[in-house]
């Protein structure tokens, strides 16, 4: 449901921060085959409770499961404390979940198994690019589920789009390979 809004909510704002934030909260649900077993199992276990989590429209719950990465380096770049960006992240939450109970709007996840890319970075780091379909109410927007394995060996997620493309690759410049 946050997506039907990106545009509007793109065009109400028109700043920097308030775009990366509500594209960062997109990170859908989406399922992945990673390099082993654990892996498989673990990636799969996180998409489920995001999944449920996006569709209650909880984005609290979300967070956790976001790369630091990504947030200190949207920090760096807006010059905005990470318990700001955090807090302005929940306010667009609860303003499209608003937007979505009122529009009684229907939400559908497709992810596109056989165009997954499981990668390693140029240091050795697994992620996996998952093409993604959100329909709400008929209409469609692609995009990309990343899925990065950190150092301490937990995977993050994020929901690439093009305009966070700059941010994602000062987070993870070790990353040869994004979406276009």
């Amino acid at each position: 449901m946050q997506i039907f809004l990106i545009g509007e909510i793109f065009m109400k704002t028109k700043s920097f921060l308030s775009s990366m934030v509500l594209v960062a909260f997109l990170a859908s649900p989406a399922l992945s085959f990673a390099y082993d077993e654990q892996d498989e199992k673990t990636i799969r276990a996180d998409v489920a409770k995001m999944k449920v989590a996006t569709l209650k429209h909880d984005v609290k719950s979300i967070m956790p499961m976001m790369p630091q990465a990504f947030f200190d380096t949207l920090s760096k770049e807006t010059n905005t404390p990470i318990s700001k960006i955090k807090q302005e992240m929940l306010k667009q939450g609860e303003e499209t979940a608003r937007d979505a109970k009122e529009l009684n709007a229907s939400l559908d996840y497709v992810i596109h198994w056989k165009k997954q890319r499981v990668l390693k970075s140029k240091t050795g780091r697994d992620y996996v690019l998952l093409p993604t379909t959100t329909r709400l109410n008929g209409l469609e927007i692609k995009g990309n589920l990343i899925a990065i394995k950190e150092n301490d060996g937990k995977w993050y997620y994020l929901q690439y789009q093009p305009i966070f493309k700059s941010v994602i690759q000062k987070a993870y410049p070790d990353l040869k390979v994004l979406p276009k």
